[in-house]
């Protein structure tokens, strides 16, 4: 919502869902250098949401006052590139380009990789593997179902979901080291009786708040 606010420069209240949606696609394609005709399209394309091209170029100035620092490091990319034809992210992972010509495309692909490879790693790395070896470890009834894109998803027994929330949050919080320094990645948590989300936890809840944001959910007490 906070990208949509400043994007669409409307108060939180009145940030519709396909707002949110458009807000998100928006920054999303100005983090790929995006250009005001194709961010139009893919507006159109993907939530059916008309605007014109001076709207779209508009969209793309205000996320650039929302990431002022955004241009600087894709030069940064751009030069790391155009010295060593690979880039390299803090798990080791490379993606090279030996005997691609530079251009447009190239260059959106290394923007890209920084993120895309850092969430994949970190989802990895100090999600599935630690959050199924802790689950099995334990003994517990709940269950590393999959794992979507920048997302986990788990099948989890109300009388466990404590304890499952406060793991697999503060493993996925364990800050990346990142050549700026330390970075750690808040996480939200989506709720649903079936994979479907019905509500969600945006900010860090303790045990209390936790069980009674729960309990009001569902309706019933949980097991001791």
């Amino acid at each position: 919502t906070s990208n949509a606010v400043g994007i669409f420069e409307k108060p939180a209240s009145q940030i519709t869902k396909k707002e949110r949606h458009a807000g998100k696609i928006t920054s999303h394609g100005f983090q790929r250098e995006m250009g005001a005709s194709k961010l139009q399209d893919m507006l159109l394309k993907e939530v059916n949401y008309v605007v014109s091209l001076e709207q779209a170029e508009k969209f793309l100035a205000n996320c650039h006052k929302l990431y002022p620092d955004l241009k600087a490091l894709f030069r940064r990319i751009r030069f790391q590139v155009l010295d060593n034809r690979k880039l390299v992210n803090s798990w080791g992972r490379e993606l090279s380009w030996p005997y691609e010509r530079f251009d447009d495309k190239l260059y959106r692909a290394a923007y890209s990789f920084p993120m895309q490879s850092e969430a994949a790693g970190l989802i990895i790395r100090y999600g599935i593997i630690p959050v199924f070896n802790w689950l099995k470890e334990k003994g517990l009834k709940s269950r590393l179902v999959a794992s979507i894109h920048d997302s986990l998803l788990l099948s989890v027994q109300p009388e466990e979901a404590w304890e499952v929330y406060s793991f697999v949050k503060a493993s996925l919080e364990r800050p990346l080291q990142l050549g700026a320094g330390p970075l750690s990645i808040p996480v939200e948590v989506g709720l649903g009786r079936t994979w479907k989300k019905e509500r969600e936890i945006k900010k860090p809840l303790n045990q209390e708040e936790f069980t009674g944001f729960l309990k009001e959910w569902l309706g019933s007490p949980l097991a001791a």
